[in-house]
């Protein structure tokens, strides 16, 4: 009797072993070989679900967006009470334990970017793209500050941009430079924050 197959299960684990070795090894020493062979299947099963390595690693890089989001979520629906301000620094600060938590992905993120760039490909498209949900969320979340009236009357898209750099800015400063304040970084926030809840002084 065939037995039956969890596929998102199966997806769940290639995804997450996936991970681990990006982490480790970059983005160009991995192969489907090696995932396969740490996932425990054929290269034939991987090649079911993910047809070349750069659709493996996109994957995983979204994956992480939508799990981000889904903490965020539960967060806040377990905490009714969060002003707006509360909620971004939760928000911003689940980011930034990502990254601390995950230096050796953010250095394969790097490396295939820069990879891509010199194939010629639009890698401003691509990282729009991975990032939309958190470039997303914190503009909505700085909208309903500013419908709330807890926000000065601001430009959303700018204020999210600005929060955005912010955490673009470490994640580079993490890779490149190695010693990555992230202290600084979440005082920087809590100034923004700060500045969209006082009037400016000239």
């Amino acid at each position: 009797m065939k037995r039956s197959v969890n596929h998102a299960q199966r997806n769940r684990l290639i995804l997450a072993e996936a991970r681990a070795l990006f982490s480790k090894f970059g983005y160009s020493e991995v192969t489907l070989h090696q995932l396969a062979r740490h996932c425990g299947l054929s290269r034939t099963v991987i090649y079911h679900y993910y047809h070349s390595k750069r659709e493996v690693f996109d994957e995983v890089i979204s994956s992480i967006a939508v799990e981000i989001g889904a903490e965020f979520r539960a967060f806040v629906e377990s905490h009714p009470e969060l002003t707006v301000t509360a909620k971004l620094l939760q928000f911003t600060g689940q980011v930034l334990d990502i990254m601390r938590g995950n230096i050796g992905l953010l250095s394969a993120i790097t490396e295939y970017l820069i990879k891509q760039q010199r194939n010629g490909e639009n890698v401003q498209r691509r990282v729009r793209r991975h990032t939309v949900m958190l470039r997303r969320t914190l503009v909505d979340l700085v909208r309903e500050g500013v419908d709330s009236g807890e926000f000065q009357n601001v430009s959303c898209n700018m204020v999210g941009d600005v929060l955005f750099q912010l955490l673009e800015a470490i994640a580079l400063e993490a890779v490149v430079m190695q010693t990555a304040n992230y202290e600084r970084i979440r005082h920087n926030i809590d100034l923004v924050l700060y500045c969209l809840k006082t009037p400016f002084q000239e």
